[in-house]
């Protein structure tokens, strides 16, 4: 099946803070891509940390609940775009490499992990999830 879209992995990395989700997925990213499997990465934590630096600009700034759940559907749009953009460069190039994306939060909602499930079976695309603990 090299080169169809059931190469492309979906990888939610779950687990509680500090557990080591960050580090396992820059680590993949950085050490584990070849020229037949590429990994990526898409952060909860890096989306929130840039939204609540631009509006804090140099004071610390409560937890915002609408600020968090606008993360949380730009993350799901990002990884949209990203399979989407994988689907087409599968379809143009057999010479593609796998894509592992990585989507790294700590998913404590159920709701959170079956819209990505739902995402990668639409699109006939493998699915897993990753849990990390300490």
């Amino acid at each position: 099946m090299a080169g169809s879209s059931c190469d492309t992995v979906l990888a939610l990395v779950s687990g509680l803070p500090a557990a080591g989700k960050t580090t396992l997925v820059k680590h993949l990213v950085a050490n584990g891509s070849t020229r037949l499997r590429l990994y990526e990465r898409i952060s909860f934590d890096d989306l929130y940390g840039q939204v609540a630096s631009e509006d804090a600009g140099s004071k610390r700034v409560e937890f915002d609940p609408e600020q968090w759940k606008a993360c949380q559907r730009e993350m799901v749009a990002q990884v949209t775009r990203r399979l989407e953009g994988q689907k087409v460069a599968v379809r143009s190039n057999c010479t593609t490499p796998q894509l592992v994306l990585l989507v790294d939060d700590n998913f404590q909602y159920r709701s959170q992990r079956k819209r990505f499930f739902q995402l990668a079976t639409d699109m006939n695309f493998g699915f897993a999830i990753l849990c990390t603990s300490t």
